[in-house]
């Protein structure tokens, strides 16, 4: 992180407009970025549990429950199924690949506004669901299945460590050196939210559309399986990720016109705009 900065900070001292500033600023601002968050998601959900406010899986188990979902007729399916169970399981781990994929692709194509769009739909879904697990803390669906079922293959890799979780509401634990290796949240799911976060990203490649949204629907399905969720974990996931892409829309939106009006005034942080653009801004300057 220390040097991801000391390379913005370096980028940000060269001659505004410079050919270098402009390669060197927008990827290293986007580092910074994704630094930041991944960083809010890993620390501030665990530290949060300590407010120990009443669990509500009775609550979210209930309603998968109405919805004739039974968890383990769903283990014992991926167990009798292993070449389903690996897809599941390889398209489960692909969120951090993605995200890689869509920030390279729009870097590489100058989609800097659409950059700018995403990152802030990933830290404004992250920030929701973080709270979300805070207001409506849920232990997992691992809870309440049997220990035994832990050594056969379809056991949720992903699950929340239920022993963890509960040493921190209990304040037994509150050194995190070491810490997080497993999930904190249950509900919503960020991976869900990240499904459609996504498949939304890749929208703008026409080619790559319909293999994201496959692949998208079948990581919101590993979801359950892989990640040990609640079906109601991935509908709320898919919900902030809605909420989280209007928001990051309009705001990014509302902030490139408020910038534009501003174009005459020296910018905190420089963003790279192409050629044109720069020309135009420098007209309107001059009149």
């Amino acid at each position: 992180m220390l040097a991801v900065l000391a390379g913005l900070c370096f980028a940000l001292c060269l001659p505004s407009g410079s050919r270098m500033r402009d390669r060197l600023t927008g990827p290293l601002q986007t580092c910074v970025a994704v630094v930041a968050i991944l960083d809010f998601t890993l620390v501030f959900p665990w530290q949060a549990q300590a407010f120990a406010l009443p669990l509500v899986d009775d609550t979210v188990r209930g309603i998968d429950l109405a919805l004739g979902f039974d968890h383990v007729a769903w283990m014992r399916w991926l167990d009798a199924n292993p070449g389903i169970r690996a897809v599941l399981d390889v398209s489960y781990r692909c969120m951090i690949p993605q995200m890689v994929v869509v920030i390279g692709l729009y870097a590489a194509s100058g989609r800097y506004r659409a950059l700018d769009r995403y990152l802030a739909a990933f830290a404004i879904a992250i920030f929701l669901t973080s709270i979300l697990s805070i207001a409506a803390p849920t232990r997992g669906i691992v809870a309440f299945l049997d220990p035994a079922w832990r050594v056969t293959p379809s056991w949720p890799h992903g699950a929340t460590d239920v022993a963890a979780y509960d040493a921190l509401r209990s304040g037994a634990l509150r050194d995190l050196s070491g810490r997080p290796e497993l999930g904190i949240i249950s509900f919503p799911s960020f991976h869900a939210a990240s499904a459609v976060l996504s498949a939304w990203s890749f929208w703008v490649f026409p080619s790559l559309r319909l293999p994201a949204i496959v692949l998208n629907g079948i990581m919101s399905i590993a979801t359950v399986g892989c990640g040990g969720h609640y079906v109601m974990d991935v509908a709320a996931g898919h919900l902030v990720a809605g909420l989280a892409i209007l928001l990051a829309v309009r705001g990014s939106d509302l902030g490139y016109r408020l910038l534009d009006r501003l174009a005459g005034s020296p910018a905190l942080l420089y963003r790279p705009t192409d050629p044109s653009a720069r020309v135009a801004t420098a007209e309107r300057a001059s009149r």
